[in-house]
């Protein structure tokens, strides 16, 4: 089962000096291994969205829950 999920937030903050931006550099994606449902594997494909602001050249979407470099939910 593949999960595709994206955030809805239309800028984000610096984290250097909190100036928002709403300028898209670029996008990736990320993909997150999670535990089998009913024997079936299961992943979420994540698209992470780079911004322009602040002191950074780019900066990327942050996740909700997790640490940066985990690539499984459990």
């Amino acid at each position: 089962m593949l999960i595709r999920a994206r955030s809805r937030q239309v800028d984000a903050a610096c984290p250097d000096c909190g100036t928002g931006s709403s300028t898209v550099h670029s996008r990736y994606q990320r993909r997150l291994d999670d535990r089998p449902v009913s024997g079936r594997p299961v992943s979420i494909l994540l698209t992470v969205r780079r911004f322009r602001a602040g002191s950074r050249p780019t900066d990327a979407d942050r996740r909700p829950t997790g640490p940066g470099s985990r690539r499984q939910t459990a």
